[in-house]
């Protein structure tokens, strides 16, 4: 998905894993969003997914995006950022 504000890349697609996609947890794990057409209205579920990298860039400045799974709080996905800007 691209806008004319920031442009994006999948790099690496990611795992669903059941237990955090399809357990008590789930909602934290999945992204609704609304989806209209000329005839109706539907709801699109992306997954989050684990090992998944987002490249982004924003201002000229490269993004890269990580999900992972933090041991220590399996109800919400966490997120690790790299770039290599110096500002």
């Amino acid at each position: 998905m691209s806008s004319q504000k920031y442009l994006s890349q999948l790099l690496a697609v990611g795992n669903v894993i059941p237990a955090l996609h399809y357990g008590p947890f789930a909602v934290n794990w999945w992204l609704f969003t609304n989806s209209k057409t000329l005839k109706n209205k539907n709801f699109l579920c992306i997954p989050i997914r684990v090992d998944m990298r987002i490249q982004i860039i924003l201002n000229k400045i490269q993004f890269i995006i990580h999900t992972i799974c933090d041991k220590s709080n399996i109800m919400q996905p966490s997120y690790v950022i790299e770039s290599d800007s110096n500002g």
